[in-house]
């Protein structure tokens, strides 16, 4: 299964949180397995929390108005 998170203006501090998908929520129940950014080669580290998914966005990420992340679940 795959879900898609589409962020639609450039980060200012390199990390990109998805509220909605923190662990105290029920939204999502499937562990993560891997995630990347459409797009782009660099390796996104991720960590998921109370406070959200926290995605971080790659200094020289192309495109100047919408990126979509990859999120590839167990």
């Amino acid at each position: 299964m795959t879900l898609y998170v589409t962020v639609l203006d450039r980060p200012k501090n390199s990390e990109v949180v998805v509220s909605q998908l923190a662990d105290i929520y029920p939204y999502l129940s499937k562990s993560i397995e891997s995630v990347s950014l459409i797009g782009s080669e660099e390796k996104i580290q991720w960590v998921r929390n109370n406070t959200g998914l926290h995605l971080s966005f790659p200094a020289n990420a192309s495109g100047n108005y919408a990126w979509c992340y990859k999120i590839r679940l167990k």
